[in-house]
Order: C-alpha cells, then sequence, then structure tokens
C-alpha cells in the first residue's frame, strides 16, 4: 500500500485489531488489581522473601510502571564540545540519541513488565507444588522442576485441556518466534531454550525467558547505530525493537492465561463497589470478568482506563433518557 510516494506498512487483521501495548499492559494492570488475589507459599519459602505472600497486586504495580514508559531520553553531547564547531558531529550525536533512545525505552518497558512476569511466577508456583503431590496430576511425573518460570509453563500444560486461549494467541506468539530467529541469526546470539516444541502453550513464555536471561546478564547486545555502523542494518535494528516489544505483548499474554486459570475470582473491594453502582453497576459486572481477562488484548469500547470509564457513563445516561 502506498500514500503518495511513501511506503505504508502492511498490518494483518489480527495485529491491527490490538491495542497499544501500552493500554494493553494498562488495562491488565486494572484486572490485577480488581482480582485482589493473595497466595500464602510453605513457611520455608515465604521466609526466603521476606514474609511477602505472591499476589496479584503486586504484578498490578509492575505493569503500571512498565505502562507508563513513554520515552527514555539519551544526552549523547553531553561531555563532548566538537558539535559546537562541526555540524556532521552533532547530525551523528543526534543520530546516535535517536537510535540508543529508542533501544533504552523499550528495555527499560521490558525490564520493568519482567518484574511483573515473576511476581506472576511466584503466584503460580503455590499451585504448582500443590499439582506436583496430586498423583493424578501431569505436573507430578517426573523431578520436581526447580525454577518459578517452568512451574508457571506447568501450570498451563496442566490446563491445556480446558484453556480458553486469548483471540489470536497463536498467530501472535508465532511472530515473536519468527522475531526470535532474526534475533538469533542478525545478532550470533543463542536462545537457550528448554522448550522446543511450537505446539506447546509454554512455547513463547520460554522464549521469553530466555530473553529476560540475556538482559539480566548482560549478554543483550547493545545495537551499533545503523545509520554509521558496517556492522547493523536497519532491518535487523527494527527486528529487535520489534523482539523486545513483542516479548512485552506476548508476555502480558501469558498472565491472562495464567490468572485465567489459576485466580480466585474479583476480591477486590472496589469491585465489589462498582458492580453495586446504581446506574453502571450491571453494564460493569456483565463486562469486568474472566472472558475480558482473556481478551482485554483486543481494541474494544470496554476497558477499565478513565477514557473508557467516561464512555460507560454516557451510555447509562443514554438509556436513562
Amino acid at each position: 500500500m502506498t500514500s503518495g510516494n511513501k511506503k505504508v506498512p502492511l498490518r494483518c487483521a489480527s495485529c491491527a485489531g490490538l491495542r497499544s501495548i501500552e493500554l494493553h499492559l494498562y488495562e491488565l494492570s486494572r484486572v490485577c488489581d480488581m482480582l485482589d488475589n493473595v497466595r500464602t507459599p510453605p513457611t520455608s519459602k515465604q521466609t526466603k522473601t521476606c514474609g511477602s505472600k505472591p499476589n496479584t497486586v503486586g504484578i498490578a504495580k509492575w505493569l503500571l510502571v512498565a505502562s507508563q514508559v513513554e520515552e527514555v531520553v539519551m544526552d549523547t553531547s553531553q561531555f563532548e564540545e566538537a558539535q559546537f564547531y562541526c555540524e556532521p558531529v552533532l547530525d551523528l550525536q543526534k543520530s546516535d540519541a535517536e537510535h540508543r533512545g529508542g533501544l533504552a525505552t523499550r528495555l527499560t518497558r521490558f525490564v520493568f513488565f519482567c518484574n511483573a512476569l515473576e511476581e506472576a511466577y511466584r503466584f503460580c508456583e503455590v499451585t504448582y507444588d500443590a499439582l506436583y503431590v496430586d498423583e493424578t496430576s501431569l505436573a507430578s511425573k517426573g523431578k520436581k522442576l526447580k525454577t518459578a518460570s517452568m512451574k508457571a509453563g506447568a501450570v498451563l500444560r496442566e490446563h491445556a485441556s480446558r484453556l480458553a486461549l486469548p483471540a489470536d494467541f497463536s498467530h501472535l506468539v508465532k511472530n515473536f518466534a519468527h522475531l526470535a530467529g532474526v534475533y538469533e541469526q542478525g545478532l550470533s546470539v543463542k536462545l537457550e531454550r528448554v522448550v522446543d516444541d511450537d505446539a506447546d502453550v509454554a512455547f513463547g513464555l520460554d522464549i521469553i525467558r530466555c530473553l529476560r536471561n540475556h538482559v539480566a546478564h548482560g549478554t543483550f547486545p547493545i545495537l551499533d547505530n545503523p545509520e554509521y555502523s558496517w556492522n547493523m542494518t536497519e532491518r535487523i535494528r527494527r527486528a529487535v525493537l520489534n523482539f523486545l516489544n513483542q516479548a512485552v505483548r506476548v508476555g502480558a499474554l501469558y498472565i491472562q492465561l495464567l490468572l485465567a486459570v489459576d485466580s480466585d475470582g474479583f476480591q477486590s473491594p472496589l469491585y465489589d463497589e462498582l458492580s453495586d453502582d446504581p446506574e453502571m453497576g450491571d453494564y460493569f459486572s456483565a463486562h469486568c470478568t474472566v472472558d475480558y481477562l482473556l481478551s482485554l488484548h483486543r481494541a474494544q469500547s470496554f476497558g477499565l482506563n478513565e477514557s473508557s470509564y467516561f464512555r460507560w457513563s454516557e451510555y447509562s445516561e443514554t438509556r436513562a433518557a
């Protein structure tokens, strides 16, 4: 598709129907607040985490921070003066600032999101431990898993038969896996995957775990600026930035899945208060459900952000009239 002489990238219908990543994270954060679930781990594990109990409000806080990352600004001329005398140097610094800022923005959001994901892992770990001692459970077969991320994957597999996958889940995971391949080949790095079967419900979650390890352990490469380097192409740069974006997108979908199969329903006092509202309570309780949790990444009229809230009010006033 073209607009004048400018090419406009095509988007498939599935991707075009998504909310922005920021709104996706915000809505998931609000749902986690509404759930207000707490898990009580065994005493020994609770002691190791300074007595904290995994809870959905903790997940919500990190998701909220991740949703509010707008732009990381880089000052590439802070300790240099040549730009005052040489315009090409100034052009280089501006280009580097934009390049590094784009990478820093996505890395920052990803790191904040990973903290939310870690809290979700801890939340589900209690369920895995219970499944492991249940001889009828798939999770009870073989050695007990040690890491919280692997345990979360086992919880998903346990409920795979009754799992209602979010709309376009398979499509988004497939695209994410493709970007993972470009990341590995383009930067000559290796994602040490444990789950190789793309039919495994936890396939995408394992890729996120690998990427998180690259970032946490300092093996994620700092990309050279393709405008001034022969070592990097614009295609690879864009693919890596999108890989970070889609890690957050797909990771949020996995949190939606985990909470859909492993939560105790909406227990927040605010949820009860909104449900009992004489004007909009019925509308709210009919829409803020587990079905919404599984579909909140899609563009729609209902939402827990204030813009959507005011649309509820207009809807209520219209009905009243």
